[in-house]
């Protein structure tokens, strides 16, 4: 989902919560918070995917990860 498209959904469903938070009806402000709940979490969630598939293939710039050498190893040599 485009961020264009993630602004016009959810400005939306901001309007349709607005409009049945004056006609105090719960019933239509749940339905219209469940779709701010998905559009949060499709839009953010494929925005992590895309990062992770970034970084996947990107080489590590950290340190290898050594294991803890006790001192008996290590006057061994």
């Amino acid at each position: 989902m485009s961020p264009s498209e993630f602004v016009a959904r959810m400005w939306a469903a901001d309007q349709r919560f607005a409009r049945a938070l004056r006609r105090d009806d719960i019933r239509e402000m749940r339905a219209a918070l469940a779709e701010k709940t998905g559009l949060l979490e499709r839009y953010f969630a494929a925005s992590c995917d895309r990062v992770r598939g970034e970084t996947d293939s990107a080489p590590s710039i950290a340190p290898p990860v050594r294991e803890p050498v006790s001192r008996a190893d290590a006057l061994k040599g």
